[in-house]
């Protein structure tokens, strides 16, 4: 189980713009009430967010690398290309909208009680959930999960 304190989004964009002006870590810590060890920590974490980038497997825009593992590049589909795709698997449409949403593979199995190596044959399209699992996964990421009908969502 993951401890300790959640993320403060706004600071660490803030860190990462003084960075890119060109402040050292010790000026930045000063402007934001961090450390200087604080800092470090946050653009390393920045830059290796970076390098798990993941970008949609047809238009090519970068989707959100949160949540994402490099596994995942060149699988995933951006909303936008989602939308397109009514045929694309259930393992797909998984994966794209948790990605979407920022959420790890265990994020989503905690928010949706399924069980995280369910998620992965899912999102590998192994299997497809029964009933159950499916209405708790719609209800963390929504109805764009399954396709109703033929050309209808």
């Amino acid at each position: 189980m993951v401890s300790g304190r959640k993320t403060d989004l706004e600071r660490r964009r803030r860190v990462v713009e003084l960075y890119e002006q060109g402040l050292s870590p010790a000026e930045i810590a000063r402007q934001v009430g961090m450390s200087d060890q604080g800092v470090r920590y946050t653009l390393n974490a920045v830059q290796k967010e970076k390098a798990r980038s993941v970008s949609c497997r047809r238009c090519k825009v970068a989707i959100n690398p949160t949540g994402a593992l490099p596994r995942n590049h060149g699988r995933a589909l951006c909303l936008a290309c989602l939308a397109k795709t009514p045929e694309a698997s259930f393992g797909d449409r998984l994966l794209s909208l948790r990605l979407a949403h920022g959420l790890t593979v265990m994020d989503l199995a905690r928010r949706a009680e399924v069980d995280a190596g369910a998620l992965y044959e899912y999102e590998t399209d192994k299997h497809e959930p029964t009933w159950q699992p499916l209405v708790r996964l719609v209800r963390v990421l929504g109805q764009e999960l399954v396709v109703f009908g033929e050309g209808q969502r």
